[in-house]
């Protein structure tokens, strides 16, 4: 792997209470473990424009996408999308699929 990583995490706003801010502290340590092993990953706050973050990944040609979303545009009824289109996109991603996030 030539390590271009992304951390994907949901868009917080600087007022968001602090449980959705937890995310933010989630990209720092995942961040903070791969610049250890000399990896800078590009870190990706996400909204609706699904097809933003596909070129924004297709551009950077990810190797690896870290998916810390929780929710989009505020819902967790939301957040099925972003594995949805990494797997349409083909890319190794971590966490749950498509699938599961519905289910759950």
């Amino acid at each position: 792997m030539s390590g271009r990583i992304a951390i994907l995490h949901n868009e917080v706003a600087a007022d968001a209470p602090e449980d959705v801010r937890d995310v933010l502290v989630q990209v720092d340590a995942v961040r903070a473990a791969l610049r250890r092993s000399d990896i800078d990953p590009a870190v990706i706050a996400v909204n609706l424009d699904l097809a933003q973050l596909a070129d924004r990944l297709g551009e950077m040609a990810a190797d690896l996408v870290i998916n810390l979303v929780e929710s989009l545009a505020g819902s967790g009824r939301l957040a099925h999308l972003v594995p949805a289109l990494l797997g349409h996109l083909e890319l190794p991603f971590t966490g749950a699929d498509a699938s599961a996030m519905l289910r759950t």
